[in-house]
């Protein structure tokens, strides 16, 4: 085990929408992983349509428009 964490984020526009994902190493989720989201929804409102928190944890929430997943779970192909 390291100290070592990944942490990185990914935007795509497409038609004037943004898609955001948040890509974490840890196993635990922890609300600081979230104030990307909360900023860029903040900056760019409605143009947010969707955000994803990807991580190394065993819970996991999805909804139409946000999610929380293992990266394991996760369709690498909504990033491509």
């Amino acid at each position: 085990m390291t100290n070592r964490e990944l942490n990185s984020r990914l935007v795509k526009n497409y038609d004037n929408t943004l898609i955001h994902r948040t890509l974490k190493s840890a196993q635990t989720s922890h609300r600081d992983f979230y104030k990307g989201m909360d900023y860029l929804k903040g900056i760019f409102g409605e143009r947010v349509k969707r955000s994803a928190l990807i991580f190394d944890g065993e819970s996991e929430l999805h909804t139409q428009q946000n999610g929380v997943y293992n990266f394991r779970n996760f369709d690498w192909k909504q990033i491509n």
